[in-house]
């Protein structure tokens, strides 16, 4: 399988890495609008760089979109549109009404993925496997505290808010935990160091009958 990734940074670093060493795909192109991402792909891993999306899809099966948050909606709905099956790094989008447009283009569940790597992570595979079992009992409410740097929240906020950058694992987590749905029952949010909101306390209301803090 042929895979390219698109956006070079951070995150599409890892996964052009993670692809160039894995011996069942070809890491077949990575695609960047800045010159020094296409030169660090080209010069460390030796594969075709393009400046667009349109001249990376003829070349692919398969596509890594690691662009930043608020770019994900168009290039995902061009590679689904083109056949391209797409692993698109969380959060799918910054609206529902943009994860909606995009998840109307799916017409088969294998062609969409989201890049939700808490599912992948032993830790939590043995919770879920102890929980299916039911050897912990029913489940009737969780709590879950993530945060990070303030300097990586400096790289994102004037785009994004903390529920869509890290809380969307959690949501991610509880749902894949207990096989449920969740349902707002409140939230309180607070902006302490930018213009978004960096501060979230939510509480949630599983379909079975729990809640998730």
């Amino acid at each position: 399988m042929r895979i390219g990734v698109l956006g070079a940074g951070v995150q599409g670093k890892l996964h052009a890495q993670t692809l160039a060493g894995l011996a069942e795909v070809e890491l077949a192109g990575v695609a960047d609008l800045l010159p020094d991402n296409r030169r660090w792909a080209h010069e460390t891993l030796g594969v075709p760089v393009y400046d667009t999306l349109d001249e990376l899809l003829p070349h692919v099966d398969a596509l890594s979109i690691c662009l930043p948050d608020h770019l994900h909606e168009q290039p995902t709905i061009a590679a689904l549109d083109a056949g391209a099956h797409v692993l698109l790094e969380k959060p799918m989008a910054l609206s529902t009404d943009a994860c909606d447009r995009i998840a109307a283009r799916v017409t088969d569940r294998t062609t969409l993925m989201i890049g939700h790597v808490l599912r992948f992570d032993p830790r939590v595979i043995r919770a879920k496997e102890l929980i299916d079992a039911g050897a912990i009992g029913d489940v009737w409410d969780l709590q879950v505290w993530r945060c990070t740097s303030q300097a990586v929240g400096e790289g994102i906020w004037d785009r994004t808010g903390v529920h869509w950058f890290l809380g969307i694992h959690d949501v991610d987590l509880v749902r894949f935990l207990t096989g449920q749905e969740l349902e707002v029952l409140s939230a309180v949010a607070a902006s302490r160091f930018s213009q978004q909101a960096d501060v979230v306390h939510s509480t949630l209301r599983l379909s079975g009958g729990g809640s998730s803090r």
